[in-house]
């Protein structure tokens, strides 16, 4: 392997790392949005 493969396989690496941080943090981030809307919904149907 030679340098520029070498560093080709690290950047692929490290892109894949990004990729899968940004799409589990999306994921957390759009759970809380969902329980705060079930939350908002369900307390609008207690007052009614």
């Amino acid at each position: 392997m030679n340098k520029n493969q070498c560093r080709n396989a690290v950047t692929m690496i490290s892109s894949n790392l990004l990729h899968m941080l940004a799409y589990h943090s999306n994921k957390k981030w759009r759970t809380m949005q969902y329980e705060k809307v079930i939350k908002a919904d369900s307390t609008v149907r207690q007052k009614r």
